[in-house]
């Protein structure tokens, strides 16, 4: 399946799989642009090792790239990927709670 993302317990690593998918919708290439620029701001946060920054990621940048999916939602990111996407978001987020 295109949404299939092996478990991971490090952000980074789910960032990057999450980035792989978003990669594979069926969206235009600025919309794709769009979405990696936000996950590639929440990696460089959560490498930088600032416990600060982790928290940054998760509230801010993930909420960023949440909002974008809705916004696309039914329009350019069909229901089922934006479902996806925001379930593996969220995941994320949850594992930097962790």
């Amino acid at each position: 399946s295109l949404f299939a993302i092996a478990e991971a317990s490090d952000p980074v690593e789910v960032l990057s799989d999450l980035m792989t998918v978003v990669s594979e919708i069926n969206a235009n290439r600025g919309i794709i642009n769009s979405l990696d620029a936000k996950l590639q701001a929440a990696e460089q946060a959560l490498e930088d090792a600032s416990v600060n920054n982790d928290f940054a990621a998760l509230h801010v940048m993930m909420d960023a790239f949440v909002n974008s999916v809705e916004a696309q939602r039914g329009n350019k990111i069909s229901d089922s990927e934006a479902d996806a996407l925001i379930k593996k978001a969220q995941e994320i987020a949850l594992t930097l709670l962790l």
